[in-house]
C-alpha cells in the first residue's frame, strides 16, 4: 500500500521505485518496504527533484500543510 506522497514522490523521481531508489542512491526494496516516505527522505527528494514535489506534499502528515506563497514585491514603483 502506498500513500498519495509516496506516489507524488515516486512520479518526480521518473514513476517507478528503482527511479526513486537511483535517485536517493538506495536499493529498490529499500523503497518497497515504506508504509510512506521518511521524513529525512522527504527532504532529500525536494531537494533532489529541484522542489518538482516538496516534502509538504509528500508528507503533510509531519511537515504539515504547504505553507502559503510569499508575495511578490514590485519592481515598479506607484505614482501617487
Amino acid at each position: 500500500m502506498s500513500s498519495l506522497g509516496f506516489d507524488l514522490a515516486r512520479e518526480a523521481a521518473g514513476g517507478k521505485n528503482v527511479d526513486l531508489a537511483k535517485l536517493l542512491g538506495i536499493t529498490e526494496s529499500a523503497v518497497s518496504q515504506w508504509a510512506s516516505v521518511p521524513p529525512d527522505r522527504a527532504i532529500e527528494i525536494e531537494e533532489k527533484t529541484g522542489g518538482k514535489v516538496t516534502r509538504y506534499q509528500i508528507r503533510p502528515d509531519y511537515f504539515g500543510a504547504l505553507p502559503p506563497a510569499k508575495p511578490r514585491r514590485s519592481s515598479k514603483r506607484a505614482r501617487a
